[in-house]
């Protein structure tokens, strides 16, 4: 599997309940139908300038975004439910480490 251009795929993840960090999270549905928030599972080569210079993506695997839903494609590859993002509608990047500390604050409350 290969992903071209400028898209990004995504295994979108869970809204959590509260607030991510210091984000506070929108808890109504619409605002969670237009924000999705996932893990990179593959990039593609980038996009390109009008003068046909490529522009390399910013985003790795492994990383975690937050992403705007609207031009996503919904696509399913061996039973797992995915989605193909053009890197302009990532809104934020987050490490793999500091979801792990957003996890561990999150369980603490609980």
């Amino acid at each position: 599997m290969r992903v071209q251009a400028d898209n990004i795929l995504i295994k979108p993840m869970p809204w959590p309940e509260q607030k991510h960090g210091s984000i506070l999270l929108p808890d109504n549905n619409k605002a969670r139908q237009l924000l999705g928030r996932g893990e990179i599972i593959a990039v593609g080569a980038g996009g390109y300038t009008q003068a046909g210079v490529q522009l390399p993506p910013d985003m790795k695997p492994g990383e975690y975004v937050y992403y705007l839903k609207r031009s996503c494609v919904p696509v399913i590859i061996d039973e797992w439910e995915m989605d193909l993002v053009p890197e302009r509608e990532i809104l934020m990047t987050l490490t793999a480490e500091e979801i792990g500390r957003e996890k561990e604050k999150h369980n603490a409350t609980d």
